[in-house]
């Protein structure tokens, strides 16, 4: 960064980092050493993709269009910039394509001609100085490029000057520390949404919802407005303050429709147990049965409920993972098991029509010695360790019923014979 350049941006936006050595200012320092040679060896710059912002690979086209000029000697308007760091660290912020181009010719010395060489202060001088490139000159940024530098910025959280809080970039101080318009950043922060392929959402609300996320979090650890605003450099405790009454309304809404989600499903719930001849007080009886014939292949997991009109809130909800979604084999099942707790004698289906082996296996006549089990002591290793994980997820699922039966039947004062 040139010393003017310095002034503009002030001394703040530049800050050294404490860890990192400072490279002395002076007329006979490293950079004029380097400067006073006639070429700079490829391999002592370090091109590293931490200071290139463009997204995407190099421009092929472009590399070999740069190449047939360095071929013929035509002179570039601009140079190759490199940044000096700790006195002996190039680093190349500006001519990656050129770059490229020198390395595909297979030309290791470059001409000290074709690179303009700068003391930098601090790692976070090179950035601003690789974030500025293009700017002005070269091929020039896109939307996707400049929304890639905020993102950095954002992702490292520095130099503070350019943040407005912790999680929202400053688009002007920004705009002013790589020399381009304020306009241009904007677009690419508050309106660029990806390309067809692969679209997101903008830079804006990304940052907006982490900073949500936060102070929701703060605030149900018991932080007040203030303090979060304080502990998030959010410039108004107001903000903080709206956040926290919209996430309370989002979370009063979901909480209204779930209620009447409840609400309906005990109103089909009580209809199914009437047409099994079970009255209103039972329901809850009826509904923990339901719960023994839903879907327990998932270790034990409960079935979720049908939420998908429930928008979902940064404020937990209650827990919805007792009401099912299915209900047929309940339906069937639940009578028979109610009437093994109260004695009390339900309608069974019968039917007349002969149980049929092959069609409930699906084994044909000559296929059905395949179905006999097969004795432990006759087993491969393989077919034990199988047989032994079945056998203990069958007895993880017994115990979880019969817990469950258990509970209801002491809800409804029944005795169970042991």
């Amino acid at each position: 960064m040139t010393t003017d350049k310095i002034e503009i941006l002030s001394p703040a936006l530049v800050p050294t980092d404490a860890t990192e050595k400072p490279t002395a200012q002076n007329p006979y320092s490293a950079v004029n050493e380097i400067r006073a040679q006639k070429t700079i060896n490829a391999s002592a710059i370090i091109i590293s993709p931490e200071y290139q912002y463009r997204v995407g690979p190099l421009d092929n086209s472009n590399v070999a269009y740069l190449a047939t000029l360095i071929q013929d000697g035509v002179p570039f308007a601009t140079p190759i910039r490199l940044q000096c760091l700790w006195g002996s660290q190039l680093y190349l912020v500006d001519g990656f394509h050129r770059m490229e181009a020198f390395k595909r010719l297979g030309i290791t010395e470059i001409p000290i001609h074709h690179f303009s060489i700068e003391e930098a202060d601090s790692s976070v001088d090179v950035r601003l100085h690789a974030m500025g490139a293009n700017t002005k000159h070269g091929k020039r940024y896109s939307a996707a490029d400049y929304r890639n530098i905020i993102a950095k910025i954002v992702e490292k959280g520095y130099p503070r000057e350019l943040m407005k809080n912790a999680f929202e970039p400053d688009i002007p101080a920004i705009a002013k520390a790589i020399g381009t318009s304020k306009t241009v950043l904007e677009v690419a922060y508050n309106k660029f949404t990806g390309f067809k392929d692969n679209p997101h959402p903008t830079l804006s609300v990304e940052c907006k919802t982490r900073r949500n996320e936060a102070i929701i979090e703060a605030y149900c650890d018991g932080l007040t407005a203030n303090a979060i605003a304080e502990m998030y450099r959010i410039k108004s405790p107001k903000t903080v303050a709206q956040v926290i009454t919209d996430a309370e309304a989002k979370w009063a809404e979901n909480e209204r429709m779930r209620e009447e989600q409840a609400a309906a499903e005990k109103a089909a719930l009580i209809a199914r147990a009437a047409e099994h001849g079970y009255s209103e007080d039972k329901v809850w009886l009826f509904q923990q049965m339901a719960h023994f014939y839903e879907d327990d292949d998932t270790d034990g997991s409960a079935s979720q409920g049908n939420t998908e009109n429930v928008e979902s809130s940064v404020i937990p909800m209650a827990d919805a993972s007792d009401r099912s979604t299915s209900r047929v084999d309940a339906d069937t099942h639940i009578p028979r098991v109610i009437s093994s707790i109260d004695d009390t004698s339900a309608p069974t289906e019968k039917s007349d029509e002969p149980f049929d082996v092959y069609k409930a296996t699906g084994y044909k006549p000559d296929q059905t010695r395949h179905a006999k089990p097969v004795k432990p002591e006759d087993m491969t290793t393989e077919q034990l360790q199988e047989a032994w994980k079945a056998h203990q997820k069958a007895k993880a699922k017994i115990e979880r019923q019969e817990e469950k039966l258990r509970k209801a039947a002491a809800q409804m004062g029944v005795i169970l014979a042991e």
